[in-house]
């Protein structure tokens, strides 16, 4: 749900040039299309990192079905080349029919009037930031201890919880409390 602001991007770039001036940037953008703020959320625009930027977005969470597992990447052709070498030997199945619909949706369909918006991504949008207002609501008027933050976009949100350590049982607090052998052997039976 974070969506940096121009000056924030300013002060990441500052501490790229410092602290990892060779940083290839991977930008996760699959909630682009679903920012409830306007800001620019793309890195590569900054000074020449799309050169060192590769931005990730994904079909299924612009038209509501993760399921059909179609993203794509925007980057720099010696980046891209990179990664579409991986894509061959990584991806063994492609959902054919999911890219062609997916091109449909990009080619206009998405920018039509829906359910009484302007576009689907604004119906999308109003959508999500109705459900995240909601959800924080709730968290607000329990007697819970905790503080949801407002987010910029997308589905997540973040709960300040440091107030519930006495609600929850010492046990979990113990070194020993997770026998990462059992799990293990749970989780391949």
């Amino acid at each position: 749900g974070k969506v940096f602001t121009k000056l924030e991007y300013e002060e990441i770039e500052l501490i790229l040039k410092d602290k990892a001036p060779n940083a290839y940037i991977i930008n996760d953008d699959v909630y682009d299309f679903c920012k409830f703020v306007e800001e620019d959320s793309f890195f590569a625009n900054y000074s020449d990192y799309f050169n060192r930027s590769v931005t990730c977005f994904n079909g299924g969470k612009m038209f509501s079905c993760t399921g059909w597992k179609v993203g794509w990447v925007i980057g720099p052709k010696h980046l891209i080349k990179r990664i579409a070498l991986m894509h061959e030997t990584v991806v063994w199945n492609y959902n054919t029919l999911g890219q062609y619909a997916f091109s449909q949706c990009l080619a206009g369909e998405a920018d039509k009037e829906y359910e009484g918006f302007e576009t689907y991504h604004d119906y999308l949008r109003n959508t999500y930031q109705t459900v995240n207002k909601g959800i924080a609501e709730l968290f607000i008027q329990s007697e819970l201890p905790v503080y949801p933050a407002l987010v910029d976009g997308g589905f997540s949100m973040t709960i300040e919880i440091s107030e519930c350590e006495s609600l929850i049982p010492e046990k979990y607090f113990k070194d020993d409390y997770i026998d990462d052998d059992k799990i293990l052997k749970k989780s391949f039976k």
